[in-house]
This record gives structure tokens, sequence and C-alpha cells, in this order.
């Protein structure tokens, strides 16, 4: 029993500590009353001593992420690079030479990629709870994402 419980408080502690800064939240995908799917959030390192509005990206995975579990996320792409330590803080753009940071919000769909369609929601979701700059709208992917990203 003891064994047990050592091994599970490490695993757990693990898990928390695997997923980064980023945040498990539950992301309306669609006008149904409580249609929630789950996702990641990623809020800049300096997001909470600010008032600024921030760029959104929105990361779209491929089909090997598809399912139930939202740590499959953290397996791949924008998910797994904040995961292990990669931060999109203060990167600077080359065309004006400014620092930008970006909140990022990756979420799953249980059997493809995230569907196109649930962007306004998920956007309405985040003006509504974060301060975000509605005007530099960013969405990406791999594979299947890439392809919903595209649409």
């Amino acid at each position: 029993m003891k064994n047990t419980f050592l091994l599970s408080t490490l695993l757990y502690s693990y898990a928390i500590h695997a997923q980064g800064p980023q945040q498990l939240v539950d992301v309306p995908y669609d006008s149904w009353a409580g249609a929630t799917v789950k996702g990641w959030l990623y809020l800049p390192a300096d997001y909470s001593a600010s008032t600024k509005n921030y760029p959104v990206v929105f990361f779209y995975h491929g089909v090997g992420e598809s399912g139930t579990d939202p740590y499959i996320l953290l397996n791949q792409g924008i998910p797994n690079l904040i995961a292990n330590g990669m931060r999109p803080d203060n990167i600077t753009n080359p065309a004006d030479g400014q620092q930008y940071s970006f909140i990022v919000l990756s979420v799953q769909h249980w059997s493809w990629s995230p569907n196109p369609n649930w962007l306004p929601y998920e956007l309405a979701w985040l003006k509504q709870n974060y301060r975000i700059d509605t005007n530099r709208v960013y969405v990406t992917g791999l594979s299947a994402g890439g392809q919903s990203s595209y649409s």
C-alpha cells in the first residue's frame, strides 16, 4: 500500500510538471449550452503583471493527438514545446524589430483535429476571459491540424 501511494504521488507530480506553465481548460466549441472540449492554455510570463492585450495562437493537433486524453496533446507541436521549456514570449518580429508574447490555445478533438467552425466560439471565450488582441489571431497546426487551420 505504501509503495502504491508513493508511485502514484510520483506519477501525479510528473504529470503536473510535464505540462509546463500551461493550464488545462474547458473551452466552448459550439453554441450548444455546455458543449466544451479540453485544451491547454498558455499565458505569457508577464500576463498577470501587465494590462496589455496579447496576440493569440490557436494550435490544431494532428490525428495522432485526437481522443479524450488532453495529455496526449503534450506529445507534439506547440504544446510539447511549451511543456519542454520553450516560451512564446518576447519573440522578435524581424519586420518591425518589436518583441511580442503570445497567448496559445490548443484544444483537443475526439476523432480528427479541431473543426475550423469552432474558432469563433474559442475566440469569444478567450475574449470574455482574457486580454487578447483580436486584430492579431493566428491559426496553425500539424498534419490534420494543418488542414484544419488552412480551412
